[in-house]
């Protein structure tokens, strides 16, 4: 999305800002502010009001609302997990193991509390039948 906004805006490098932003969106680098902001200035500074005013809305707008809003829902959907949990497991995972914690993280998270499931179950189970 951000790259697909900075072709809109006109900006000759749009290609390489998507792929930054790609990098940003994997870690804890920022995300769209780590390039969005500079791309507007650049293009509002230039003269290009309305290209600068374009990039915002799509990224701030378009894709922000994605990355925030409804990636947390699908995530959640396929995990089970709430939105703090599943953010919790990126960020450790990320800490833990890099990028390849994108998928490692929730994964860990979503096995743990599977395991705790299975546990109360079988514990509310054994406390049914000695009552």
């Amino acid at each position: 999305m951000g790259g697909l906004a900075f072709t809109v805006g006109g900006i000759f490098f749009a290609d390489f800002l998507g792929g930054v932003d790609c990098f940003f969106f994997a870690g804890a680098g920022g995300g769209l502010g780590a390039d969005l902001v500079p791309a507007a200035l650049f293009l509002a500074f230039t003269g290009h009001w309305g290209r600068a005013i374009a990039v915002v809305v799509i990224c701030g707008g378009v894709a922000g609302v994605a990355d925030n809003i409804v990636r947390p829902l699908l995530l959640r959907n396929r995990t089970h997990l709430n939105e703090l949990l599943l953010f919790l497991g990126v960020l450790g995972g990320l800490q833990t193991f890099g990028l390849l914690g994108l998928v490692i993280g929730p994964t860990i998270v979503a096995a743990a509390m599977g395991v705790f499931r299975v546990y109360a179950e079988h514990r509310d189970r054994q406390a049914a039948l000695a009552a």
